[in-house]
C-alpha cells in the first residue's frame, strides 16, 4: 500500500494503517509500530514472543534472531541451521571488541580461544572450564577500598576453604587462624590469624611427624624454643677431618698411617663434637719431643674440652687413657695413669710404637670454638 503525501513540505498529513492490530506508521514518518498503534520508538513492536529475524540469502536457511521471550530477551545466533559454525560478535570503531563463539564462549579483545592468545576467555562448557587472562604486563587488579580484610574469597562446593586479604597495607593468605603475613617493610613473613586479622605467636606448625618438608636453606640463624640469644642456632655443620699425632717440641722423622685412619665432627653452635680412629704403620720418632697430641681438629678451640677413649692398643708403653684440649689451639694433649689409681701424666712421643698396625685409638673429642 502506498500513499499521496498530503502536505506542501512532502510529510504525511495523517498516520498510515494497515491493520491496526498489525503495522502503523505514525505522521511524523519517523515510528513504526507492528503490533501497536502508538509506537514510542523509532520500531517499537509489541506481541507475544516478538521477534525481529535477519535472514542470510546466502546460506539457505541461515537466520538471526532478537526475541522477547517471557520477559527475557534471547538473541539467537544461526538460529534454524545447527550445521553453520557462526559466531556473535560485537564491534566499536569499526574494530571487534568481544565475541561468542559457536562452542558458548567468550572472548574479549581476542578472535580464538587459548591462553596463548592475548585477551579474555570465559570458557565454561557443562560443568567444567575456565575463565583465562592473558596479558604481557599485569593480567588482573583486586581493589578493596577503606578498610583491612578478605579481598578474594575461595570456596570449593560453595564453602570458604581460604581467601587473599589485607592486614595494615600487607598481603595475607590463609584460612582461620593459619595464615601468613607478608611484611615487606621488615621483610618479614608472620604467622598470622586469618579471623582475627592480626598476627598470632606460637600457634602453626611447620609440617608434620608424617608429612614433612625437604631441606630448609637459611643464610643466618634460627631460634629454638625461645626468642633469647641462648636460643639461636647460627651454625650446624658436619664433615670429615685427618687426624694425626704430634708433639710440643721438635718434630718426627715420619709417620705412615693405616688406611683404617679416619675422623668425623659435628659442629652445632659453638659445640663441636669430634670422633673417630687412628692407627700407625711405621714411626720414626727423630726429633719429637714433649708431650704427645693429636692434631688436625678441625675448629680452632676457645675454650677447655676433653677428649675420651674408648680403646687403645699396641702403644710402646703407657697407654694413653684420656686427653685435654688446651684453648687456643687445635691439638688435644694425650694423658695416661700408670696404675688404676694413679697420678694421670702427659703421654710422650717416645711412648709411641713404632711397628706396623701400632698406637690404634678410638676416641672422641668435644670442645668449644
Amino acid at each position: 500500500m502506498t500513499r499521496a503525501r498530503d502536505l506542501a513540505d512532502g510529510t504525511f498529513a495523517n498516520d498510515l494503517t494497515v491493520d491496526t492490530d498489525t503495522l502503523h506508521v505514525d505522521s511524523t514518518n519517523n515510528r513504526v509500530g507492528i503490533g501497536l498503534v502508538s509506537p514510542s520508538r523509532q520500531l517499537h513492536i509489541k506481541g507475544s514472543a516478538s521477534a525481529v529475524r535477519l535472514e542470510d540469502t546466502d546460506q539457505a536457511g541461515v537466520y538471526h534472531e532478537i526475541i522477547e521471550n517471557s520477559g527475557q530477551l534471547d538473541i539467537r545466533a544461526d538460529h534454524g541451521n545447527t550445521s553453520t559454525t557462526g559466531n556473535m560478535l560485537l564491534s566499536t570503531g569499526g574494530s571487534e571488541a568481544a565475541r561468542i563463539d559457536s562452542s558458548g564462549r567468550l572472548l574479549v579483545y581476542k578472535s580464538s580461544s587459548g591462553l596463548a592468545n592475548h585477551g579474555v576467555e570465559h570458557n565454561f562448557t557443562a560443568n567444567n572450564g575456565y575463565l583465562g587472562v592473558t596479558s604481557t604486563s599485569t593480567t588482573a587488579y583486586f581493589n578493596r577500598e577503606d578498610s583491612d580484610g578478605t579481598i578474594v574469597e575461595l570456596r570449593k562446593d560453595n564453602a570458604a576453604v581460604g581467601s587473599i586479604g589485607t592486614a595494615a597495607g600487607f598481603v595475607t593468605i590463609g584460612k582461620d587462624d593459619v595464615g601468613l603475613r607478608f611484611h615487606s617493610t621488615n621483610n618479614i613473613i608472620y604467622p598470622h590469624n586469618m579471623t582475627t586479622n592480626v598476627p598470632s605467636d606460637g600457634v602453626i606448625n611447620l609440617g608434620s611427624g608424617t608429612y614433612r618438608f625437604n631441606n630448609l636453606s637459611l643464610s643466618g640463624g634460627v631460634y629454638l624454643g625461645g626468642t633469647g640469644s641462648a636460643n639461636y642456632l647460627d651454625d650446624y655443620e658436619e664433615g670429615t677431618w685427618t687426624p694425626a699425632y704430634g708433639s710440643t717440641t721438635g718434630s718426627f722423622g715420619s709417620i705412615t698411617y693405616d688406611a683404617i685412619t679416619q675422623a668425623k665432627y659435628v659442629k652445632v653452635g659453638d659445640v663441636v663434637h669430634c670422633y673417630g680412629r687412628i692407627r700407625t704403620d711405621a714411626v720414626s720418632v727423630g726429633t719429637a719431643g714433649g708431650d704427645l697430641t693429636l692434631t688436625g681438629l678441625p675448629f680452632t678451640g676457645t675454650s677447655n674440652g676433653s677428649l675420651n677413649i674408648g680403646f687403645a692398643l699396641s702403644f710402646n708403653t703407657n697407654h694413653p687413657s684420656g686427653g685435654y684440649f688446651g684453648a687456643g689451639g687445635t691439638v688435644v694433649t694425650l694423658d695416661y695413669r700408670s696404675s688404676s689409681n694413679g697420678a694421670i701424666s702427659n703421654s710422650t712421643p717416645s711412648d709411641l710404637g713404632t711397628g706396623a698396625n701400632n698406637n690404634y685409638l678410638f676416641f672422641s673429642v668435644t670442645y668449644s670454638t
